[in-house]
């Protein structure tokens, strides 16, 4: 096994490029949609949404092309390559490119993201101790690039424009990309697939690629038509499960049952998180005080980095906890940690209501400690959710569908991003491009108060199901 420094930090570095773009464009997205495009704010929202649903759900299509064709690091660097390419095409400028540049990303990251994770995992014994943390700190890697996406994004709009983002992005990708190649050798796993596939595979994979960048941008500039495959695609996924529990001994049905929690239990909390880059977004440039010593004003966007940072943060902190724990012998199963993440991000709504109606009430806006504190909770929630639930996942999966699986995690993911702008649209005004913040306190008062129920609901299931959730 090459030493971990050989591995992790290379594949940190790729992560981190790559989440710098994809975070940095989340961040301006629904903001240049509405005033660079100049598009509605209820389509705005479901752009966001529908990108984001895509971005994820393309993961699970990634894994098996990485199961099936290529490995995990051929796919990988076609999925960096794809993301270059796309932002190449959102700095032209061009509306009919756009949506194609936006289609190339998705394509892009669904190659690349969950086959990162898994490159990583590959280099690892399964159940060998050093796998949380090694995930622990992989994961700070996106929140890097989730924090300084935002920021850099924010400042390059303020002083040359929304496309110039595009370009710098491009730019650092198309690095990865080289990087990547340079270090072929080191990065590829010795029991990897043989990826030397003949001109007939590589072709129709090229042909499939072309029909799906198509067909996303279609779906992009056509929202109505994304309706009509959203819930056949949950119904496929659940007919999927269920088949191969029936069909599964009892060990591997405990292993996919676990499985199924997992992508539920992801699935329903970033529905709630992925506000930060949507209707949060829009509140704080309408409603919070961005003003700092009275001269500077915080880009709306910037705001966007505020989560990540606080990951970044922590994470090194809740790694040496569960790390300390272990040493004790002390258990914290994945599903305590579930709940302790779904009572943060609870507390954290709770906040951002109560931060709303003193908006409202006062007809002023709200301080940035306010918001501050929430994303710093929504933070650490997160921590307690996806890092653990990648780690679990790799761990837990039946090796020869490791990347399948981490595509169905991912592909929960998707239907949070769609859930996410059906969400965020309920707090806007379709009729002028504006938060109404009535709209936005009844949404996240009922939000909190939805995120409290899941939270009792995961206690009575690891109660129920204690000798399941306990073992992973």
């Amino acid at each position: 096994m090459q030493p971990l420094s050989k591995i992790l930090y290379p594949l940190l570095f790729t992560e981190t490029l790559e989440r710098f773009s994809y975070w940095g464009l989340q961040s301006i997205l629904v903001l240049y949609l509405l005033k660079a495009v100049n598009l509605p704010i209820d389509k705005t929202y479901l752009i966001f949404g529908t990108f984001t649903a895509f971005s994820f759900g393309l993961m699970l299509v990634g894994g098996i092309v990485a199961d099936r064709l290529f490995g995990f690091y051929k796919t990988v660097v076609m999925g960096a390559f794809l993301a270059c390419i796309g932002n190449l095409f959102l700095s032209f400028g061009s509306l009919h490119l756009m949506y194609y540049g936006l289609a190339l990303i998705v394509l892009g990251t669904g190659l690349l993201v969950p086959n990162n994770a898994n490159l990583l995992g590959a280099f690892y014994i399964k159940g060998q101790e050093k796998r949380e943390p090694a995930f622990a700190i992989f994961y700070i890697g996106t929140n890097i690039g989730g924090l300084l996406g935002p920021l850099a994004y924010g400042a390059i709009v303020l002083y040359w424009g929304w496309h110039a983002t595009f370009a710098v992005s491009f730019i650092l990708l198309l690095i990865a990309v080289f990087f990547l190649y340079y270090l072929r050798g080191t990065l590829r796993p010795q029991n990897e697939i043989d990826s030397r596939n003949g001109y007939f595979v590589y072709g129709g994979f090229l042909i499939g690629l072309i029909i799906l960048a198509f067909f996303i941008a279609f779906c992009l500039s056509h929202l109505s038509f994304t309706n009509l495959f959203i819930i056949p695609l949950v119904a496929i996924v659940l007919i999927y499960f269920g088949v191969r529990l029936f069909l599964s001994e009892r060990k591997e049905r405990l292993e996919l049952a676990s499985i199924l929690f997992l992508i539920i239990i992801c699935l329903l909390f970033f529905a709630f998180e992925f506000q930060v880059n949507s209707s949060l977004l829009v509140f704080a440039d309408k409603y919070v005080n961005r003003k700092l010593l009275s001269n500077f004003t915080i880009p709306a966007s910037d705001f966007a980095a505020f989560e990540p940072l606080f990951v970044i943060l922590f994470a090194p902190v809740i790694a040496f906890v569960w790390k300390f724990l272990a040493t004790k012998k002390i258990e914290f199963s994945t599903a305590k940690k579930f709940t302790v993440g779904f009572l943060l991000s609870a507390i954290s709504f709770y906040i951002l209501f109560y931060a709303g109606q003193h908006a409202a009430t006062h007809a002023t806006k709200i301080s940035l400690v306010w918001i501050m504190l929430s994303f710093l909770l929504l933070g650490l929630g997160e921590l307690f959710v996806m890092p653990i639930a990648i780690a679990a996942v790799t761990k837990i999966a039946p090796e020869k569908m490791r990347g399948t699986f981490m595509g169905f995690l991912y592909l929960a993911l998707a239907f949070s991003g769609y859930l996410a702008g059906s969400i965020a649209s309920l707090t806007g005004s379709k009729s002028q491009n504006t938060m109404d913040v009535y709209n936005f306190i009844g949404v996240y008062h009922n939000l909190s108060y939805c995120l409290f129920a899941l939270t009792f609901v995961i206690i009575a299931l690891q109660i129920a199901f204690r000798k399941t959730f306990n073992s992973f």
